[in-house]
């Protein structure tokens, strides 16, 4: 596919008509790529639910336990458990803290059984695991020998979380085309490239302090102030795309939007919130959290 940006059907060039014919094309690619980093960005990072299966009995049970929770109250901890000889109870404690676990029995709603850890501080951490037991007196862990890390933050506007969310997959989705611009040494690369970057500016540096304010009440935990790597990465990756825009004004530079483009893509399959807010329960201050798990 040839996407040179001329105005006549010169061999090695297309016409403006056939570019716009041919730009759907890639709009679709661009939009699969974004749709494939949305689709990880959901199923990884350490504040997805963490999905267990667990064989009692006769049964076989699968459970999605929260890793993240917002807003003020307790966090319920909900399992369907339709076996009424079937008794559970969660332990938790705060994390990274040397202290005893505390028992809570789960009580009983018909198929439900239900449990609640106690609020935290905005990015407060709970380390918990749950155990059924039965009338025999057997027992096992439902999520075998590890632990669950459930996070708490703050609760965010719907209207915000949805804005910054637009914003930065659309900016992506912007930035994926304008790479395959690049690609094809396409002139229309400069102007999708401004776009792009406005868009990841909005996204980024706009409405994802505001989120992170509501939800862990500090606006920015990336360079230069801490070490958070959802700030740092967006960071790194919108100047990037600055400096591709910067050194193309006077003659495009496509292979800096290709690297701009690569780049993003990049920092998007790093599990999000990796490495993000945590209360420090010891020093009663928020911090970052150095490890990588997912």
């Amino acid at each position: 596919m040839n996407l040179n940006n001329t105005k006549s059907d010169t061999p090695g060039s297309m016409s403006k008509k056939s570019i716009k014919e041919k730009l759907w094309f890639l709009w679709l690619i661009a939009f699969i790529l974004m749709a494939a980093t949305l689709y990880y960005q959901r199923t990884t990072g350490p504040t997805n639910e963490k999905r267990v299966t667990v064989n009692f009995g006769v049964n076989e049970y699968k459970f999605k336990l929260l890793r993240s929770w917002g807003g003020e109250k307790d966090c319920p901890v909900i399992l369907e458990v339709p076996d009424t000889s079937v008794k559970a109870a969660l332990y938790f404690k705060r994390y990274k803290v040397n202290e005893d676990y505390t028992e809570v029995i789960f009580e009983r709603n018909n198929s439900t059984l239900t449990a609640f850890l106690p609020h935290q501080p905005p990015a407060g951490k709970l380390e918990y695991f749950i155990v059924f037991k039965d009338s025999a007196g057997n027992k096992k862990p439902v999520s075998g020998d590890d632990t669950v890390i459930i996070r708490f933050k703050g609760d965010v506007p719907m209207a915000i979380l949805l804005l910054h969310i637009f914003f930065m997959f659309f900016g992506m989705w912007l930035s994926n085309i304008t790479g395959l611009l690049a690609l094809f040494k396409n002139k229309l690369f400069v102007k999708y490239a401004v776009f792009t970057a406005i868009f990841l500016f909005i996204g980024g540096f706009v409405f994802g302090p505001i989120v992170q304010k509501y939800a862990f009440d500090v606006y920015w935990s990336g360079f230069p102030f801490d070490t958070d790597l959802t700030d740092n990465k967006h960071l790194i990756s919108f100047g990037v795309w600055a400096i591709a825009i910067l050194f193309s004004l006077k003659n495009p530079k496509y292979y800096l939007g290709i690297i701009a483009a690569i780049i993003l893509i990049i920092t998007f399959a790093i599990p999000h919130s990796a490495m993000g807010s945590e209360y420090d329960y010891n020093k009663g201050k928020m911090g970052t959290s150095k490890e990588f798990k997912l």
